[in-house]
C-alpha cells in the first residue's frame, strides 16, 4: 500500500480539530486522527480518541456507522493489548447495517 506521510498527516488532524466548532467536524476529525493512528499503529491514539469520541456530549447526532466505526476502534485498542474477550464482544456490538460496501 501507498501511503504519503502519515506521521505529518496525523499532526495537521490533531491540531484541526482543535479548531473545530461542529460536532460533526470534531466527528470527522477524530475519525481522521484514529485512521491515520491504525495505519501508523499506534494504538495509544486510537485508543485516547475513540475515548474523545465517546465522551462527545452530541451523541445524538451519530449515526450507525459512525458508532460502529468508534465501537471497531476500542476493539482494535483491545486486541493490541492481547484483551481478546473484550475485543469479539464490541466487534459483536457493531450493527450489521453500518457497514459500508464497494
Amino acid at each position: 500500500m501507498k501511503a504519503g506521510d502519515l506521521a505529518g498527516a496525523l499532526k495537521c488532524y490533531s491540531q484541526s480539530r482543535d479548531y473545530c466548532l461542529q460536532p460533526t467536524h470534531i466527528r470527522a476529525m477524530c475519525l481522521n486522527v484514529i485512521t491515520t493512528s491504525v495505519l501508523l499503529g499506534n494504538y495509544a491514539h486510537v485508543e485516547n480518541y475513540s475515548e474523545k469520541l465517546k465522551a462527545q456530549k452530541a451523541k445524538e447526532c451519530q449515526d450507525a456507522a459512525a458508532k460502529g466505526q468508534i465501537i471497531c476502534a476500542n476493539a482494535l485498542g483491545d486486541l493490541q493489548q492481547k484483551n481478546y474477550l473484550a475485543a469479539s464482544n464490541k466487534f459483536l456490538l457493531i450493527d450489521f447495517e453500518s457497514f459500508s460496501y464497494p
